[in-house]
């Protein structure tokens, strides 16, 4: 793995443990506020449990105590009707009495005397003689004045019947004469108090001012049966009794908490304002409790889920985050042919191997392959991609520690390698190269594969340099390379540095030369050696007459704007100023005249070629065959079925087109036999002196002799001797260009010669 790669990887994950334990952090804060919120809540619910016990407590206590006054308050209206009787007779009172009982609620009636003697009439029609109430409380009670309930009790007259009695005062002249007593079942006060509390799991009970338990609701239960005394329901602490008793004494209101065999009871007490009762309701603390603790259990279960899915989404979020994050730092950093770091990760990487190594010799490279374009041309885009896949996991398995290498574009590689001697790198080199075209033979049907490379090795650093900066360097010693056959590597050196400043300063001359016309036309003749030398016309050559560098060679410039593909707008100036020199002899009046203008290899094999040539030509209005286009026989190897074809269409546009310099490279019969070419040119390199000057005019006169059968002019150029002339003449060479006759000149002279000579011969020039 990279070491760059990994330390994304380890800031990666430390930005998402990081955001992953603030979350958590947040979680946790969220739970801790929730868990106090609900405990805050908890206890709200808790006094508004106690309030209900209360409120329930304080209904019961006013019903009762409305229940009983009411009674009170008609028993009391019935006593005054009786004690304003004349004559107190008490079988007329017995009377009144059985009627009134008639018309009310309670179930039985009657007057007693101060003896306690009373005849009860039963709301049924029954009566009861002489019953003896005289030891009753209530009825003692009654005599002093008092409005008196009695605790509930059996029926002594329907046993299994629970009844109050009510016993009230009889005034008669402002004396208390007697004592009206009602009887009512205990069921209406019981049913005040069976109100359910807390779903019945709470009961209330009527007590009196000593703790007696008076009545029971039907609640209470079976464990509070036997319970006659309110401190036999439970332990209370000492503070709680002494104010349990406080209560009591004085009728207030109380609430406290006691324990049972059950658990903490909440107990409230509530004083009904009569006879000294109290309603007593009482609900065990666990019911509000258990209550709330499942709600609160619900509710952190709730947050608790709420906080894992919290959790879970962010994640999820994160790995849907960080997936997105690697594909974006794949798409970023990762060369998605190769699969390997892309040219901005080897720089960052590069700059870091370089920074923690500043001792270490490293070799900075800068790598091709070899007319790649041709391979992807030749044989597909898809295996010239398998190509490049394949150097790239050659280089991978021939990386060390700390190598890096990436790919740039195209097919170009740049790469950091360690080294301690420079053969390492040499033998390194060698061994790609026999690598990559071993494994790649099946794919290239066995044409070698060449690489280029250039290095730059930090232990001749002299400046202190970016890795950029080595790169630019280890680029230009590759290029200053390429155009040597085979594959090639060398070492950068100054000399390679100064040269390619050199070159950049003369392209950007050259781009400038060309917007301020600079570049100017120079005419070498070209001489029918046939017909008494005369001037067949010419051809136009470029010289360079810079302002700053004055006359430069074409042998300077030409072949760097080749590299550069400046020559493409360099041939097409010359060719329209050519045709605008041609077009003005013209409209002089002055004799036709064949202009000849070189066209490169790349200009010819621009989309626009034959468009534009031709366009120019229009546009000067040059007549037919005047103007002829040399291209080199170098064309041949690139594309020989689009030069035949574009030849084919420029003879059809009116062009004449000759192929140059032929016999100085890899010429072959083919270009006679399948190119429909109207001039042959034959190079100065025939004309040179060798060791067998008889077997070289054999050749050349042979040469001739094919074109003339395929009628195919012949032009030899670079002849500088009387005795080539003679020579060339005799074997039917229709044109010379050469030295012999007469140099490149500038346009005005060549016109100016043209006006002297007006058809005659050339004079051959002294040698």
């Amino acid at each position: 793995m990279m070491k760059g790669k990994r330390m994304i990887d380890k800031d990666n994950q430390h930005s998402f443990v990081k955001t992953y334990v603030i979350a958590v952090i947040i979680c946790i804060g969220f739970l801790a506020f929730s868990l106090l919120f609900i405990f805050h809540i908890m206890r709200l619910n808790q006094q508004e449990s106690a309030n209900y016990l209360n409120e329930s407590a304080q209904q019961s206590q006013t019903s009762v105590e409305k229940q009983i006054s009411g009674d009170f308050q008609t028993l009391d209206g019935i006593a005054e009707c009786v004690g304003d009787l004349d004559v107190l007779n008490a079988d007329q009172i017995g009377q009144l009495l059985k009627r009134i009982n008639d018309n009310n609620v309670f179930i039985r009636m009657g007057f007693a005397d101060k003896n306690g003697i009373i005849d009860f009439y039963d709301i049924n029609g029954d009566t009861h003689k002489n019953v003896d109430i005289s030891r009753e409380y209530f009825f003692n009670d009654a005599l002093t004045g008092k409005d008196v309930i009695s605790r509930t009790v059996e029926d002594p007259i329907n046993p299994g019947q629970y009844i109050n009695y009510y016993a009230v005062p009889i005034r008669h002249n402002n004396e208390v004469v007697g004592v009206l007593c009602a009887v009512n079942e205990a069921s209406v006060l019981r049913k005040i108090i069976d109100t359910p509390v807390f779903n019945d799991r709470g009961f209330t009970n009527i007590i009196d001012s000593s703790g007696d338990i008076i009545m029971r609701s039907a609640q209470t239960g079976e464990r509070y049966s036997n319970v006659t005394k309110l401190n036999e329901l439970g332990i209370l602490s000492v503070g709680e009794q002494e104010k349990l008793n406080q209560a009591l004494k004085e009728g207030k209101s109380l609430s406290f908490v006691y324990d049972s065999e059950d658990g903490k009871e909440m107990a409230v007490l509530e004083p009904v304002g009569i006879n000294g009762w109290f309603i007593l309701t009482v609900a065990p603390q666990s019911i509000v409790r258990d209550y709330y603790n499942k709600t609160a259990i619900g509710m952190i279960l709730i947050v608790l889920a709420a906080c894992l899915i919290f959790l879970y989404l962010l994640y999820h979020q994160s790995k849907i985050m960080s997936k997105s994050r690697n594909e974006l730092l794949r798409a970023a950093y990762v060369d998605p042919l190769t699969g390997q770091r892309n040219n901005t990760r080897f720089r960052i990487d590069g700059e870091e191997v370089l920074k923690e190594n500043k001792n270490a010799p490293y070799g900075i490279w800068y790598c091709d392959i070899k007319k790649f374009e041709f391979l992807n041309d030749l044989y597909g885009y898809e295996n010239g991609d398998k190509i490049l896949k394949c150097l790239s996991d050659i280089l991978l398995d021939h990386s060390r520690k700390d190598d890096l290498f990436c790919r740039v574009s195209a097919d170009n590689f740049a790469g950091i390698r360690s080294y301690h001697e420079r053969v390492e790198l040499t033998d390194w080199f060698n061994e790609l190269v026999w690598e990559i075209s071993e494994s790649v033979m099946d794919k290239t049907r066995h044409l070698p594969i060449e690489l280029c490379m250039g290095i730059y090795c930090t232990d001749d650093q002299s400046e202190q340099l970016t890795l950029n900066d080595m790169i630019d360097r280890a680029n230009m010693a590759q290029k200053s390379i390429k155009d040597q056959v085979g594959s090639q590597m060398t070492f950068y050196t100054e000399e390679i540095r100064n040269q390619t400043i050199k070159e950049t300063e003369m392209e950007a001359l050259g781009k400038e030369a060309l917007e301020k016309e600079e570049f100017v036309i120079y005419m070498q003749p070209k001489v029918n050696i046939q017909k008494n030398n005369i001037i067949a016309g010419a051809e136009a050559l470029v010289r360079w007459n810079s302002r700053q560098k004055g006359m430069i060679s074409p042998g300077e410039f030409i072949p760097l704007f080749e590299k550069t593909g400046l020559v493409v707008d360099l041939d097409r100036y010359m060719f329209e100023k050519a045709c605008h020199w041609l077009r003005n002899y013209l409209d002089a009046g002055r004799p036709a005249l064949n202009v000849a203008v070189n066209v490169s290899r790349l200009g010819l094999f621009q989309e626009d070629f034959v468009e534009y040539y031709s366009g120019i030509k229009q546009k000067y209005r040059i007549p037919d065959f005047l103007l002829e286009l040399e291209f080199t026989e170098s064309v041949m190897l690139d594309d020989s079925s689009t030069f035949k074809n574009v030849v084919e269409i420029l003879k059809k546009n009116g062009f004449r087109c000759s192929l140059d310099d032929f016999g100085s490279g890899y010429s072959s019969l083919n270009v006679l036999k399948n190119l429909s070419i109207d001039i042959l040119k034959l190079d100065i390199l025939f004309f040179k002196e060798g060791t067998d000057l008889r077997r070289e005019r054999v050749v050349i006169a042979n040469t001739v002799a094919m074109a003339k059968e395929l009628n195919i002019k012949t032009i030899a150029e670079g002849v500088e001797d009387t005795e080539q002339v003679e020579f060339l003449k005799s074997i039917g060479c229709d044109v010379v260009q050469g030295y012999v006759f007469s140099r490149p000149m500038p346009l005005m002279e060549f016109d100016e010669m043209l006006k002297t000579l007006r058809g005659r011969s050339i004079d051959v020039l002294k040698d």
